[in-house]
């Protein structure tokens, strides 16, 4: 005899998510039944639990003649995991509004996201998902600079056989972090990590992102970086692991001061790129004796109407830079005519904007704010070309 049931998808609410009508023989076994469910609703066989009038149905042999079911009667299915989701709620409830606690309290709401997605509960429960991935996405910023939460996203992103964490922070720089090795191809190679400059922000400044980018073409930063997201899935954050320059010593463990022409080029990409916080733990010599900068922060202006008098005149108060200071206007505008020759700024930024492009299309699901990040990054390019083109023409017009 064939007999039509209602199937009622509850929530831990008991709330009615979705209904779908079945048609099946009343000799139909609830094994059966199962089989059937998980096609509606996506919700695997080991994961169902069955109600009839309150009571839980256990009996998989149990045909729905021998339980009693007859025509239109419904049965209420539940995901197993709602009691879990239950506590993943009180618990984000409770992280958005205590601070004290807020890091333990969000370890835990990620192990239980991970059961929960494990069981792919959030595909048979969207609108659960939909209602708490804001407060989940900003509960996990707190541990953006976790250290085990760091480690994690580098393993799940390079592959966890590969990396090798090294303990010790990485030395020097006020952004200090971690290091790690990474093997590839049966090559080891030594990354500094550290997390994006400004993360704690609700945008975070996409062009330290870029800049690392540009000073990789223009041949003074690392050769190698890579942008990890994080693995608790905050996308509010990148992870930035860089290549560890060769032979790299920093500027304050030299024995002489920078020569001046690596003095004066120093000075002038900071000036195009905004950079600052070039301390002598930040820059220095590489293996072959040339110029590196391994870290850096960024201003907050852009197009700065002073750039050529900052150029000529601008005095660093560090000794390794004297050579510099010592350097005259006229000395320094030669120089940098010939570095500007040298480094092709409109290969290079191209180079980079391409590049990021690439990142950008491979993250943007799992790094939210890198889409939104484009103008941002339009903007601080534009000021760097108009750096560029102030600086060249002023220099032009000196030697007219």
């Amino acid at each position: 005899m064939e007999i039509t049931l209602i199937l009622d998808l509850q929530d831990h609410t008991e709330s009615s998510c979705q209904k779908r009508l079945l048609e099946l023989s009343s000799e139909t076994t609830i094994k059966q039944l199962r089989r059937k469910i998980k096609h509606f609703f996506s919700i695997d066989e080991e994961y169902q639990m069955l109600y009839f009038k309150g009571d839980q149905i256990l009996s998989l042999d149990s045909t729905l003649q021998r339980i009693g079911l007859k025509n239109e009667d419904t049965i209420v299915v539940k995901h197993v995991l709602l009691s879990k989701f239950a506590t993943f709620e009180e618990l984000l409830n409770t992280g958005t509004n205590d601070s004290n606690d807020k890091q333990d309290i969000a370890k835990k709401v990620r192990t239980l996201k991970e059961t929960l997605d494990s069981s792919k509960f959030f595909e048979v429960y969207d609108r659960l998902y939909t209602g708490t991935r804001e407060q989940y996405t900003e509960l996990m910023r707190c541990l953006n600079n976790d250290h085990t939460v760091i480690m994690e996203s580098v393993r799940h992103f390079l592959g966890a056989n590969h990396v090798k964490y090294l303990p010790g922070m990485k030395p020097g720089g006020s952004n200090a972090g971690f290091m790690f090795d990474f093997t590839c191809d049966g090559t080891t190679e030594n990354y500094y990590l550290k997390t994006n400059e400004t993360n704690w922000g609700a945008n975070p400044d996409a062009r330290e992102l870029i800049v690392y980018l540009l000073l990789q073409h223009i041949g003074v930063g690392p050769s190698k970086c890579y942008f990890i997201p994080n693995v608790a899935q905050s996308k509010s954050v990148v992870y930035i692991a860089t290549l560890k320059v060769p032979g790299f010593t920093m500027a304050k463990d030299l024995p002489n001061p920078l020569d001046e022409a690596m003095a004066v080029e120093l000075h002038l990409l900071a000036i195009i790129l905004h950079l600052t916080d070039l301390n002598t733990e930040n820059y220095g010599l590489d293996s072959h004796g040339s110029l590196a900068i391994v870290d850096f922060s960024l201003t907050k202006n852009y197009k700065e109407a002073l750039c050529v008098r900052h150029f000529k005149e601008h005095v660093r108060r560090q000794p390794c830079l004297d050579n510099l200071n010592n350097c005259p206007a006229s000395r320094r505008v030669k120089i940098g005519k010939e570095a500007m020759k040298r480094w092709d700024f409109d290969t290079i930024i191209k180079a980079a904007e391409d590049d990021f492009l690439k990142i950008k299309e491979n993250l943007n699901d799992e790094v939210a704010f890198l889409d939104r990040a484009s103008g941002a990054i339009k903007d601080y390019l534009e000021a760097v070309k108009w750096n560029i083109q102030t600086l060249i023409s002023e220099w032009d017009n000196d030697s007219s």
